[in-house]
């Protein structure tokens, strides 16, 4: 089954004088589980085709999966009988070019293990959150990520916990394992649920809708400012774009708010 995050968090970095943007998916006390049922979670960080997918095998074979499905994504890991294991990395651990990866080369998938019954239970063993470190290509250049997991047994199989994942919009610029901003937007964010934005994924018009709407800015999901509406009166025109996933600073009464939208 294949899902669509929701909730996105973005947080914002600057230093030496340039902007850089790390960008926080953050489910906070409400993780995604991923049970033996449910069986597959795509992760999809450009809007386009997933470039990883947790597969929940738990109940039917005993594996568990951190799998890259498209071309240049990999997962910091340890080679091993069955493709390779995904390191359990603890936080502040640095991702980097100079981390081993494994993953996706030449567009065929690569199903890095989480877990492997009897051989491989590292992460299971852990018993709390951990980390998982990857990359993925974007506009032809390397961008480095995490995720953090937990794994459980639940008495008829394991469940993996995702409780988010963030990448570097810089492209080759490293990030540690748990970095984000001291401003990040999750679920449980006040100010959040007093906008909403539809339709999403959009075409052309957005509707946002909320009250004291002093401007919106667009982001692409490299960091870059798109265009300014200041005094919107509740639409934005976003016919000019080009598909893919961009990011919305909503600004009203001195709050910013954060929203992810999908341009189809």
């Amino acid at each position: 089954m294949k899902k669509l995050l929701l909730f996105v968090a973005v947080a914002f970095l600057t230093a030496m004088g340039a902007e850089a943007q790390i960008f926080h998916t953050d489910f906070g006390n409400n993780p995604v589980v991923i049970d033996p049922d449910m069986m597959e979670y795509e992760l999809s960080l450009t809007g386009t085709d997933a470039e990883f997918m947790i597969q929940n095998y738990s109940s039917m074979d005993g594996m568990i999966f951190f799998a890259s499905f498209e071309n240049g994504a990999a997962v910091v890991s340890t080679e091993a009988d069955y493709n390779a294991n995904v390191n359990v990395l603890t936080e502040n651990t640095n991702i980097s070019s100079s981390s081993v990866f494994f993953g996706c080369d030449g567009g065929s998938p690569f199903f890095n293990v989480l877990y492997l019954e009897g051989e491989y239970t590292a992460w299971l063993s852990a018993n709390d959150k951990r980390y998982v470190g990857f990359r993925f290509i974007n506009n032809g250049q390397y961008h480095y990520g995490w995720a953090c997991l937990k794994l459980e047994n639940n008495g008829n199989g394991i469940n993996v916990l995702l409780y988010g994942y963030a990448y570097n919009s810089t492209p080759n610029a490293p990030i540690r394992a748990g970095e984000s901003d001291t401003f990040t937007l999750g679920l449980e964010n006040a100010n959040a649920e007093l906008f909403s934005v539809y339709p999403n994924p959009v075409e052309n018009i957005l509707t946002i809708n909320g009250q004291n709407i002093d401007k919106v800015s667009v982001f692409n999901t490299l960091g870059q400012q798109i265009s300014e509406i200041s005094n919107p009166c509740g639409v934005i025109d976003l016919s000019n774009l080009d598909k893919g996933v961009y990011f919305l600073n909503i600004n009203s009464c001195g709050k910013s708010i954060k929203k992810k939208i999908i341009k189809k």
